[in-house]
């Protein structure tokens, strides 16, 4: 591995060579060894990715000279609509949180089937009779057995 193809592969990969392809990650380890603009590649790669960490972890609210900046730059009526609000107000979906939403899927389904099954039972006997109300029930569990 060249220099060049470090410096590629730090930038497509990042500082972590545990986490780079086994043959990779050999190669990379022993141009450090060897290396060292390799090793000082290493260094700012592991620094700005420390850096770029913290920034994701700590989120900070926008200055409001740039706020002011990004809405002089668009037209009044593209900005009438926008609400200036914190993040936190904003509910959640349906006030279901996110891991919950598809779990009541199945449940109600079911519901919707049972619903149904006896909806066409109940309509089946106001259209054939109270008499026959037996039989078209069987007839809907055992097809087989109908009539």
């Amino acid at each position: 591995m060249t220099p060049e193809q470090f410096q590629d592969a730090l930038d497509l990969r990042g500082p972590r060579l545990a986490q780079w392809p086994p043959l990779e990650a050999q190669a990379a380890t022993e141009l450090l060894l060897a290396s060292t603009t390799a090793r000082e590649a290493l260094a700012r790669a592991e620094q700005l990715d420390g850096a770029l960490a913290g920034l994701l972890s700590t989120p900070r609210p926008a200055p409001a000279s740039l706020k002011a900046a990004i809405f002089d730059t668009l037209p009044a009526q593209q900005t009438a609509h926008i609400l200036d609000f914190p993040a936190a107000s904003v509910p959640k979906v349906a006030g279901i949180p996110a891991s919950q939403r598809w779990k009541r899927l199945p449940a109600a389904v079911a519901a919707a089937l049972v619903v149904c099954f006896v909806g066409g039972i109940c309509a089946a006997s106001i259209f054939t009779g109270e008499d026959e109300i037996e039989s078209i029930y069987m007839s809907a569990v055992y097809g087989d057995l109908a009539f």
